[in-house]
């Protein structure tokens, strides 16, 4: 039976929003962030597709502070899922071209009876779990926010570096 109620924070979160219920924060062991920001390589098991997400996404994760070793499974589950509908989706697009698939997403058995496409299944479950995987490793908007607000300072400081100033006082971004 799933637990009920908020997932848990990291301690740094709570400690980051001044413990409103002033309960005890039991600090957990959080991965260790890696040393000189350098991201993960891919797994040799990763297909193409999916080592090429990987490449795509490692270093922001790495700056972060969300990917570090500890997390290599998660990742690498998360980019063979997105490699699975990837390829799915591909074929199913093949497949559109063709006016009786419905775009691709009936095929007619032998027997003459119009059934759902099994490549429609594959893509769905992969597209459920990158979106779980997604979720665990603060790729989604609402995940981004907790995990950001759990990176290590220094992972913070390097993001925080990277977004464009703000505009100040007497400043505008429309022209007068």
């Amino acid at each position: 039976m799933a637990k009920r109620g908020p997932k848990p924070k990291p301690s740094a979160v709570k400690k980051a929003m001044g413990n409103p219920g002033k309960r005890k924060i039991a600090d957990w062991v959080e991965a260790p962030a890696r040393k000189g920001g350098k991201a993960l390589a891919p797994p040799k098991e990763l297909d193409p597709p999916a080592a090429v997400e990987w490449k795509r996404l490692a270093p922001s994760l790495t700056l972060r502070g969300v990917l570090t070793d500890w997390d290599r499974s998660i990742f690498t589950s998360y980019c063979q899922a997105w490699s699975t509908y990837s390829q799915a989706q591909t074929q199913l697009n093949k497949l559109a071209k063709d006016p009786k698939t419905f775009g691709g997403l009936v095929m007619t058995t032998s027997a003459g009876n119009q059934i759902q496409h099994p490549l429609v299944g594959i893509r769905n479950t992969a597209q459920r779990d990158m979106l779980r995987f997604a979720t665990e490793l603060g790729l989604t908007p609402v995940a981004r926010v907790r995990v950001g607000d759990a990176a290590p300072s220094a992972a913070a400081a390097a993001a925080a570096a990277q977004r464009p100033a703000e505009v100040g006082k007497g400043e505008s971004y429309f022209a007068d």
